[in-house]
């Protein structure tokens, strides 16, 4: 938890990272529309990524980080759930991070992902 508030006093400073892991060991990925929440020890700050299987092939990431007021955002419960931030009602988009309502003036940071078919990895740089 230190962690997280420590990455939260410069709301716009997204943490910075390189991680990768097989998808087939998380369940909640194994079909389109899956979202989950993972935590990469020793990058990202160890700040929580939300991770959304758009398809077979095409992943999203963003951070957990909150640009308002630095708070932790909730997982969307699927690919077309907002990701919400309980501590002012912001709401963004699970499609590329924007915001859709609330005080929010920038989106969450995207992460860039790039996934190997053969081995099922999914690498997330940022």
């Amino acid at each position: 938890m230190t962690t997280l508030l420590q990455s939260c006093t410069s709301f716009n400073a997204a943490p910075v990272g390189n991680a990768s892991f097989d998808v087939t060991t998380v369940t909640e990925l194994s079909k389109d529309g899956g979202v989950t929440e993972k935590t990469f020890p020793g990058q990202f700050d160890s700040v929580p990524l939300i991770i959304i299987r758009e398809s077979e092939t095409k992943y999203l990431a963003f951070c957990t980080v909150c640009t308002h007021y630095g708070k932790k955002v909730s997982a969307p419960a699927n690919s077309t759930s907002d990701i919400i931030c309980n501590a002012h009602n912001g709401h963004f988009s699970p499609k590329d991070g924007h915001v859709i309502s609330g005080p929010p003036k920038s989106g969450l940071t995207r992460y860039n992902c790039s996934f190997n078919t053969e081995t099922n990895i999914l690498t997330i740089t940022g």
